[in-house]
């Protein structure tokens, strides 16, 4: 309830004045004034190429993972962790469209039978916050057909705010249930961020079991964790 009712005031004040800027917080017409907006920063030359992850060995890409490949915008640092914050606790929509922007240009040219499915939430959450930010940003991007029908979580999952690799794993295992509609298709899961992959891997070990073709995923940025190790869906 306090996410959905920080999320309506910020995007009341929107609506009504002039907004303040993320980064410098000066007044401004948008939510990133013109000196702030400045391009993101690149991925490191020696990122993982399937996950974007600087760990070695990479903790997503090491295991026999249903995720085929990840693209992302930018790491999650600066400014587009707080672009990600305030459109995920402030709701505030406008931000989508300048993430969604980023996200397609990281994106290469798919065939257009791809589809997004943005990555759902539980309905408990849903109802708590009022707005699924992941649907958002699917929404924005153009050029394919959007099916967030063909993925649902199966299961209430806690908050992974403070969670370590392992509790993320656990606790998300077995979270999420696809439609048989997913059989033969391709599917291109999109998030706002990956960081341990747990979320975006069991979602795409769901769509594999239902029968998708293949599974990728499209973020606004991975984050760049710091421990060693490796993860399994096994």
């Amino acid at each position: 309830m306090r996410d959905r009712l920080r999320g309506l005031w910020a995007r009341l004040l929107a609506a009504c004045f002039q907004t303040r800027c993320i980064a410098c917080k000066a007044w401004a017409s948008a939510p990133l004034c013109t000196s702030c907006d400045q391009p993101l920063p690149p991925f490191p030359s020696d990122a993982c190429p399937r996950c974007l992850g600087s760990q070695t060995p990479c903790p997503l890409c090491t295991a026999s993972s249903p995720l085929a490949q990840v693209y992302a915008a930018a790491p999650y640092t600066g400014l587009m962790r707080l672009a990600i914050h305030a459109l995920k606790f402030d709701g505030r929509p406008e931000l989508a469209d300048w993430l969604a922007a980023h996200m397609t240009t990281s994106l290469p040219q798919l065939d257009s039978d791809w589809i997004l499915v943005a990555v759902p939430l539980s309905g408990d959450r849903l109802r708590s916050r009022g707005y699924n930010q992941a649907n958002w940003l699917a929404q924005r991007i153009r050029g394919y057909a959007k099916a967030p029908q063909l993925l649902r979580r199966s299961r209430f999952t806690p908050s992974q705010v403070g969670q370590g690799r392992d509790e993320r794993w656990q606790g998300m295992r077995d979270a999420f249930e696809a439609s048989p509609d997913v059989k033969g298709k391709r599917i291109l899961l999109v998030d706002d961020v990956l960081t341990t992959g747990a979320t975006l891997t069991w979602a795409a070990h769901a769509l594999k079991s239902a029968g998708a073709a293949e599974v990728r995923a499209l973020v606004a940025a991975r984050a760049q964790l710091k421990k060693k190790g490796q993860v399994s869906v096994e």
